[in-house]
């Protein structure tokens, strides 16, 4: 994957309530996993893991409540990958964000100033 846009906002149907939404859309190289050139990944308060519905874009939806755990990853490693998998029918099975393997104890600096 070499790069991702973020969006937000909310939806509503007739008679309902709006109900909000995120999705992160996650662009991959051109020698990537084919024939999917991107990957929109919908957070919504849906049941559904999603499917195969257009060509060469792969739609996931997962929690809203997993928003921020998949934004800080894209935030903060490098490099990341998309894997999934899916049924006979095209559907999903799976999708997650992984990145390679990490030396232990690898993590953010502290920058803060020692105490006197």
């Amino acid at each position: 994957m070499t790069r991702y846009v973020l969006s937000y906002g909310a939806v509503k149907t007739a008679g309902e309530r709006p109900f909000p939404w995120h999705s992160i859309i996650l662009v991959f190289d051109p020698d990537g996993r084919p024939p999917v050139s991107d990957a929109v990944v919908l957070f919504t308060p849906s049941n559904s893991l999603g499917n195969l519905s257009t060509p060469n874009r792969l739609t996931a939806y997962l929690p809203v409540e997993d928003f921020d755990t998949y934004h800080r990853i894209l935030q903060t490693e490098s490099p990341v990958f998309a894997e999934w998998t899916e049924d006979n029918g095209g559907r999903l099975t799976s999708f997650y964000l992984k990145t390679q393997e990490e030396p232990v104890g690898e993590g953010p600096v502290d920058r803060s100033e020692a105490l006197g």
